[in-house]
This record gives structure tokens, C-alpha cells and sequence, in this order.
């Protein structure tokens, strides 16, 4: 004879919601045991917005990162409101990994910025790290991003060292002779780190959908 956890996958596969959330229910279903039923029901119960079930497998904290990544995915790509799918539970690791399944999401679907922003700090998140999720997102769907603020701050270090060097060659030219400093550090430092940030926006896909 099968048992709970064997008839629950087996109805979560047949898409049976009514005997699968019927199981879901009894008393002695183990939800303190990572299996695949468990996190079948999971998806399950999120697709049908079954909250109660929801927070109860949630609770055992016996839930992969996968799948509530699928889970996440699973529910903005079918349309629903980001602020109903990121308030699913009040666990804080799992509204981490909600959070930046959502950012990576909507950044690779175009969504604007600022939306990003309103909807995770919707969903109680604050905003300043909000803001940092946002940045990080950005980074994993536009690669070439971080490589172009490297290239920028090697810039900037190579040509601040540049000036340096120049204003105290003037001063001691003016001053009729004598020492000045040579900004090598910044500017070799500065160089190489330009030289590197060019090499990566050059090899790096400008999107993740070029590789998805």
C-alpha cells in the first residue's frame, strides 16, 4: 500500500488539486521531511493561492532554494501581482531568495528600475537594500555592466594620478626646480584595472538573454 507521501506526488503530478490538497491536510502527512511530495505540494499550493498550506510546509523549513525559485518564477510568468507572490511567507530567508528571484526576473523581462524598487519595498523590504538587490540583479542579467563601472574606475584612478603627477610637476617648475611626485601607483593600478573592465565588456555577453 503506498503512502501518504507516494499518493501526494503521485496527485501532484496528475495535477489532482483537490486530492492532493485533501492529503496536504491530514493529520500525519510529514512535512518535516524534504522529499519530492513535499515540494510538489508546495508548488501546487502556491499555484492555487492555498496559502494555509503554503505556511505549513514553509514552517517545517524543509524547502529547497530551487523551489522556491520555481515557485517564484512559476507565479510572475502566469501574471500575478510581484506584492502577492513576494509577501508568500513572512520566513526571512525565504523572502531573501523571493526578493532576488523577482529583481533577477523583472530586470530580465525589461522591467524598469523604479518598479523594481516600488515592488520590493512593497513587500516590506527596505530601501536600501533594495537598492543593493537591485544593483546585484543588474549585474547577473547585464554582465557587461560591472564591467563597464570597472573600466570607468580605472579610469579615473589613471588619469586622478596623472593630474597629481602634472600639477606638482608645474608647481616645481614654477617654483624654479626641485622635487615633485610621480603618481605611478595610481596610475599602473588605475591602468590595469581599465585594461581588464575593457577586456571583460568585450568578451561578456551584454545579456543574459544572449546565453539563456
Amino acid at each position: 500500500m503506498s503512502t501518504i507521501n507516494e499518493q501526494l506526488l503521485s496527485a501532484c503530478e496528475k495535477n489532482d488539486t483537490q486530492n492532493a490538497l485533501a492529503l496536504l491536510n491530514e493529520n500525519d502527512i510529514d512535512v518535516n521531511v524534504m522529499n519530492t511530495a513535499n515540494e510538489s505540494a508546495f508548488l501546487l499550493a502556491m499555484r492555487q493561492n492555498n496559502t494555509e498550506i503554503v505556511n505549513k510546509i514553509v514552517d517545517s523549513g524543509k524547502i529547497t532554494l530551487t523551489t522556491v525559485q520555481t515557485a517564484v518564477q512559476d507565479q510572475l510568468n502566469a501574471g500575478k501581482e510581484p506584492k502577492d507572490v513576494l509577501s508568500f511567507s513572512d520566513n526571512y530567508f525565504y523572502k531573501a531568495i523571493a526578493n532576488a528571484t523577482y529583481a533577477t526576473w523583472a530586470f530580465f523581462k525589461g522591467a524598469l528600475k523604479d518598479d523594481v524598487l516600488n515592488n520590493l519595498t512593497a513587500s516590506g523590504m527596505n530601501a536600501k537594500d533594495a537598492k543593493q538587490l537591485c544593483k546585484q540583479a543588474t549585474d547577473t542579467v547585464y554582465p557587461y555592466k560591472k564591467h563597464v563601472r570597472r573600466m570607468l574606475a580605472g579610469l579615473a584612478w589613471f588619469v586622478g594620478g596623472l593630474i597629481f603627477t602634472l600639477l606638482g610637476y608645474q608647481f616645481a617648475s614654477s617654483s624654479g626646480g626641485g622635487t615633485y611626485a610621480v603618481f605611478w601607483g595610481a596610475m599602473v593600478i588605475g591602468g590595469i584595472q581599465a585594461l581588464w573592465g575593457l577586456i571583460g565588456f568585450l568578451i561578456s555577453p551584454k545579456s543574459l538573454k544572449q546565453v539563456a
